[in-house]
C-alpha cells in the first residue's frame, strides 16, 4: 500500500486544478486555495514548494501569481 501525506494530496489537487485551466493563466494563491477549497496558508506553502521544484513559475507584483512552468500535456 502506498501512503501519501495530506500535503502531497493537496499538491496533486493544485497541480490538476491548474492543468485544467487555460494555458498560461496566472493564479493567485488566494484564488487557487478558494477554488480547491484548501486553507490559504497550506496552499501558499505548497505552491511555493512546487515553484521551487520547477513545476510552477511564480510572478511577483500586482498581477503576480503562479502558473504551470510547462504545458500540461
Amino acid at each position: 500500500m502506498i501512503r501519501i501525506t495530506r500535503q502531497t494530496d493537496y499538491g496533486i489537487l493544485l497541480l490538476s486544478q491548474m492543468a485544467s485551466a487555460p494555458p498560461g493563466e496566472v493564479h493567485t494563491a488566494k484564488n487557487a486555495a478558494h477554488q480547491s477549497k484548501l486553507p490559504l496558508p497550506m496552499a501558499s506553502k505548497i505552491l511555493k514548494a512546487l515553484a521551487k521544484g520547477g513545476l510552477f513559475g511564480s510572478h511577483r507584483g500586482v498581477k503576480g501569481g503562479y502558473r504551470l512552468a510547462s504545458a500540461a500535456a
